[in-house]
């Protein structure tokens, strides 16, 4: 399981770049994403990828339509949740 989203931070929409997720408390998967920039808008969603093979396509994407937050202005974002 994999997040991927608008900011560089998630991988600007490139599959092959999405930020893996750990099972942490399966079935739910947890991830941190640092350095986001402030005050911005993010699109986000979760996808099935390969680990390996075939990297660059998804297997599958979450649904329509895309979870979005905003970025605090300093700190910690806190947590957002999405799933299929």
């Amino acid at each position: 399981m994999y997040v991927v989203g608008n900011v560089p931070q998630l991988g600007a929409w490139s599959v092959a770049s999405a930020v893996k997720l750990a099972p942490t408390g399966y079935p739910t998967w947890t991830g941190t994403i640092s350095n986001l920039p402030p005050n911005t808008s993010v699109d986000w969603k979760c996808i099935k990828r390969q680990e390996a093979n075939y990297p660059a396509t998804a297997d599958q994407w979450g649904p329509d339509p895309n979870l979005t937050f905003t970025s605090p202005a300093t700190g910690s974002g806190g947590t957002t949740t999405g799933g299929f």
